[in-house]
């Protein structure tokens, strides 16, 4: 697979990269962590912030979520971007728990060599979690996911350029 793995699974600020050149639409790697049920994600997070940790990287994965919060492989060091070159994809896998969907990446376009790997996150707008977006690509929102939804477009462009 073309991708480098983090040096340290602590280090959540190496970001992988493509160790060669990727072709569109090709598959990169896999999406690993905790299959949990959205019952134990809702207890997880109050756990997590007791514990100081204000980011949750849960991924809907059909009827259950996989957490990659603590545990997980290189993927869930990808950073977001609004002009990412991956996508996340859903498929049905035999012999896993039903109603499960496992998450694998794929290439959204022709990656080079040394690329940082990047994915749109996709979250909606929440007023307490929703972040700026740092991606700094031209076409950036200014916030990870849907803007709030008293930002129109030239206020989006005036939030992103002022990061």
């Amino acid at each position: 697979m073309d991708f480098v793995t983090p040096p340290s699974a602590q280090n959540a600020t190496t970001k992988p990269k493509s160790t060669g050149n990727i072709k569109k639409n090709e598959f990169i790697l896999p999406l690993h962590g905790e299959i949990i049920t959205k019952s134990e994600l809702e207890r997880r997070k109050e756990i997590y912030s007791k514990c100081g940790e204000n980011h949750l990287y849960p991924f809907q994965a059909g009827n259950y979520v996989i957490d990659t919060t603590r545990k997980g492989n290189s993927a869930r060091f990808a950073n977001h971007s609004c002009e990412p070159n991956l996508i996340a994809k859903r498929w049905i896998i035999n012999n896993r728990k039903k109603g499960f969907r496992a998450i694998g990446f794929v290439a959204l376009k022709n990656i080079a060599k040394n690329s940082e790997l990047t994915f749109d996150y996709g979250y909606d707008y929440n007023p307490k979690t929703s972040q700026r977006c740092l991606c700094g690509t031209k076409t950036c929102k200014g916030w990870i996911g849907t803007p709030p939804p008293d930002v129109g477009p030239a206020d989006e462009k005036k939030t992103s350029s002022s990061l």
